[in-house]
């Protein structure tokens, strides 16, 4: 079994491939509610709560492409989040922030830092 390589990931908005993107991260968590009581032996116990996800990526800027604007703050978008060709998470989510990063002194290519949240449970597809 090989290990997955991170060259080959890439982020889709529906079939649109968003361009440039250097990196980017999910995290699919549960709320793990704790507590103590007379049934649990004096050891805390768990049930899993409510589950949320949330995301980033970083993009340099281009451009020639024009999809920024479906990545605008309070847009609604339904992301591809692929770890390689074919191993993907589907998220359906709302853009929170496109923070916008330009280096003047060093000359280097703007980019961009995209935050999202999901609006319903992610799915892994392959």
């Amino acid at each position: 079994m090989a290990v997955i390589q991170g060259k080959f990931g890439k982020i889709m908005i529906g079939a649109i491939e968003v361009a440039q993107v250097m990196d980017w991260d999910a995290d699919l968590k549960t709320n793990l509610p704790a507590w103590a009581s007379s049934s649990t032996a004096q050891h805390k116990t768990r049930i899993a709560g409510v589950s949320d996800a949330t995301g980033s990526c970083t993009v340099k800027l281009d451009d020639v492409n024009t999809q920024w604007s479906m990545l605008a703050q309070g847009t609604a978008v339904t992301l591809l989040l692929y770890l390689n060709a074919v191993l993907f998470i589907t998220m359906l989510a709302i853009v929170e922030s496109f923070a916008v990063s330009v280096n003047i002194n060093e000359g280097d290519a703007v980019q961009a830092k995209i935050t999202w949240g999901a609006t319903a449970a992610p799915w892994w597809s392959a």
